[in-house]
């Protein structure tokens, strides 16, 4: 296995040493133009000095450019697998985070409306109790204040 994990056999390499040399050839060739990359083609040893064609060499130079195509889909999709984990990551990280936010507001209001009808419940209840005792609650002494304070200010003008 390669520092890739990939399976050298899988991919149809003879060693673990062939592998490494496509890897390195097709990242060295990532980085070159077209002309550079033609350039590096005829020198594979596949025509003689004297004109000769030797087949081994084109059949094994057509092996290693197949393996090389295999190593360079291998590295794009390992790239993109790699971008796309990175992509999902921020995903969930923006769900999780708007989750939180959602229970956080819900939370709130849950407590808001258990607090308002607790004051509620509270009132009604003190005003049962109050009444039961024939005792006035300190909302219906203010209420009661308030509609004297007004009802003597009108007297009051009227006279």
């Amino acid at each position: 296995m390669t520092t890739n994990n990939w399976n050298y056999e899988e991919l149809g390499f003879n060693s673990e040493a062939e592998m490494q040399a496509s890897i390195t050839r097709v990242k060295r060739k990532q980085n070159m133009n077209d002309i550079e990359i033609r350039m590096e083609n005829l020198k594979d040893g596949s025509i003689s000095k004297s004109g000769g064609i030797n087949f081994d060499a084109l059949k094994d130079g057509a092996r290693l450019a197949d393996l090389d195509r295999k190593v360079h889909n291998k590295l794009v999709a390992d790239r993109e697998l790699k971008r796309v984990q990175a992509e999902q990551e921020k995903m969930q990280r923006l769900m999780s985070g708007l989750s939180e936010s959602i229970e956080k507001d819900n939370r709130a209001k849950a407590e808001k409306e258990f607090a308002d009808e607790k004051a509620k419940l509270e009132s009604e209840l003190q005003k049962e109790v109050y009444s039961k005792h024939g005792v006035i609650t300190d909302a219906e002494a203010i209420q009661r204040k308030s509609l004297s304070n007004l009802i003597n200010g009108a007297i009051g003008k009227s006279e």
